[in-house]
């Protein structure tokens, strides 16, 4: 009788014959160099060196449809010696390859010297004896290109399971390929998504800063005393030059973090002082609303060492939002708490909260909520996305807590000494 337990628990390992291990090693290689962040010639060339030996052939070529599916290339040409291959040598089977492109089909042909579709070429390129086989490359539907294999061998031709492994690999190289066109499109939009952004950015300074000082100088009343209404659309003038201007402030620096341009100028900062000087530029918005402001920042805090600009710039969004959006005599406090390697800094209020469904989106970019009095205050929805990645820039984390109608709480937390910077040598 068997024993059952020895049976149901044999750990010895399957063996694999000298051909099964070798077409495994060449699938691991196909699926390193397909996931590899390789350059895509690359890419390709250790692919089609693989899939050459997988299959047992002479010799593999991979062509690629032009953007206007109008024309083929040939991408890469290699034998079973891994020698790159002129391209004269796939013109024997271009009435083959424009076949596969042309449908969906894989084929193998068990001679391509006799194949029908090669009666009409000149003998010059008419294909020698032997067997070849192709696949198209393809994503979803859509043809992108095929892989062609020859054997050059009349005495070893393919089997129908050498066309399968070959389709396989195909199906991974236009995933690969589709990856690759993806990122690179990408990589272009984020380009001149840049580009654009900066030009727009320079291009609007200069006549928002002529309007501006001309605003400026009729408001003095350079050219003549004005009326009150004159007074009053010279301030609207000047109101909206200013909104312009914030708004070509952040899309600057979105761009500039998002491209890695933007680099900080630490100094050390004594908090306090920093939020005393805040608080004093924004008194006026304060006042016109009656806001009780009180502020719990202890006297013993280390200085943080950090860019004074831009961290002023974080705490002035924050303490901005919550006068916008906290009823008139309303509360808002800033508090700070020493953590040890690091400071925490809330700014809380009891305004009119966050909702849930806006709490999701509250860091997109040019995101304002649906609400009618989020909707009365003037704003682009740039302010939070931009303090955020000016936070982590600066090697924090910013983030918030909100009960709509109880009012918000919005805390970041910034290292007291920056972080060094990581050689990538």
């Amino acid at each position: 009788m068997p024993n059952y337990i020895e049976a149901r628990f044999n750990t010895a390992q399957p063996t694999f014959s000298e051909g099964e291990e070798r077409r495994l090693a060449a699938l691991s290689r196909i699926a390193h160099s397909l996931s590899s962040a390789l350059d895509l010639d690359d890419a390709l060339i250790q692919m089609l060196d693989a899939a050459i030996e997988l299959t047992n052939a002479g010799r593999g070529f991979l062509v690629l449809l032009e953007e206007d599916a109008a024309s083929w290339s040939l991408r890469a040409a290699r034998n079973n010696d891994q020698v790159t291959l002129p391209a004269q040598d796939l013109e024997p089977y271009r009435t083959v390859i424009a076949d596969a492109l042309s449908g969906d089909a894989s084929r193998l042909i068990a001679d391509a010297g006799s194949d029908l579709r090669s009666s009409e070429s000149e003998p010059a390129v008419r294909p020698a004896p032997g067997a070849i086989m192709v696949a198209p490359l393809l994503v979803g539907s859509r043809k992108i290109g095929a892989i062609l294999m020859d054997s050059r061998l009349p005495e070893a031709p393919f089997t129908q399971s050498e066309l399968e492994l070959l389709k396989i690999c195909a199906a991974q190289t236009a995933l690969k390929i589709e990856n690759d066109r993806l990122q690179q499109a990408v990589q272009n939009a984020s380009l001149a998504k840049s580009r654009f952004v900066s030009i727009v950015s320079h291009e609007l300074r200069v006549p928002m800063t002529s309007i501006k000082g001309y605003a400026d100088l009729l408001r003095q009343g350079v050219v003549g005393s004005l009326t009150a209404q004159q007074t009053e659309f010279v301030d609207i003038i000047r109101n909206n030059v200013e909104r312009m201007s914030i708004l070509v402030s952040d899309l600057a620096d979105i761009n500039r973090i998002e491209t890695g341009r933007l680099f900080l100028e630490t100094a050390p900062i004594a908090l306090a002082d920093q939020v005393e000087d805040i608080l004093t530029s924004l008194q006026s918005k304060f006042a016109e609303k009656q806001h009780w402001f009180t502020t719990d920042i202890p006297a013993d805090l280390p200085v943080i060492n950090t860019d004074p600009l831009r961290l002023m710039q974080v705490l002035t969004n924050l303490i901005n939002n919550a006068c916008k959006y906290t009823p008139a005599g309303g509360e808002i406090q800033i508090l700070a708490v020493d953590q040890g390697d690091g400071v925490r800094i809330e700014v809380v209020d009891n305004g009119i909260g966050i909702s849930s469904e806006d709490q999701a989106r509250l860091f997109t970019q040019f995101f304002r909520s649906d609400d009618s009095v989020v909707r009365e205050e003037p704003g682009w929805g740039l302010g939070l996305s931009v303090s955020k990645l000016l936070i982590e820039l600066m090697g924090g984390e910013l983030g918030f807590s909100s009960t709509l109608g109880s009012g918000s709480t919005f805390w970041f937390r910034l290292p007291y000494e920056p972080k060094p910077a990581v050689d990538d040598a």
